[in-house]
């Protein structure tokens, strides 16, 4: 049926879903800072807090792009590895590891997009190493 056959190419994307594939699908998704945001995961056009994944959501945080992005790829967890490991890089408290989260919320746009570039390569080289 339509469905089975649906679901089969769904299971196909799914297993061969690169973890740089998703952060850069993330990075377009906030690449203009119009459809970018801060505290909160993701935005409607009226400025409501909604859910990332909604079809509504018009802008997005780093970790709700990420989610955006991810949804219905089970790739999110790998992805989001990248995106702390990079996030280490921008060190904002001395006494406590930086997350995305706190890049995208303290820094600027310029910032968390260079955030995404840092894990995009540690992702690729990843890959280009054998690992998805």
């Amino acid at each position: 049926s339509l469905h089975r056959a649906i679901a089969i190419v769904r299971c196909v994307e799914v297993t061969t879903m690169k973890t740089s594939t998703i952060l850069k699908r993330a990075k377009k998704l906030i690449s203009d800072p119009k459809r970018w945001t801060q505290h909160a995961f993701a935005k409607a056009a009226n400025g409501n807090v909604i859910g990332p994944e909604s079809d509504n959501a018009v802008c997005w945080c780093s970790i709700g792009a990420l989610r955006k992005a991810s949804f219905g790829t089970g790739c999110y967890g790998r992805a989001e590895a990248m995106l702390e490991m990079a996030a280490k890089r921008f060190q904002i408290q001395i006494y406590r590891q930086t997350y995305p989260d706190d890049v995208n919320d303290q820094r600027d746009h310029a910032t968390v997009l260079r955030m995404f570039d840092s894990a995009i390569r540690l992702a690729e080289r990843q890959e280009a190493s054998g690992q998805r």
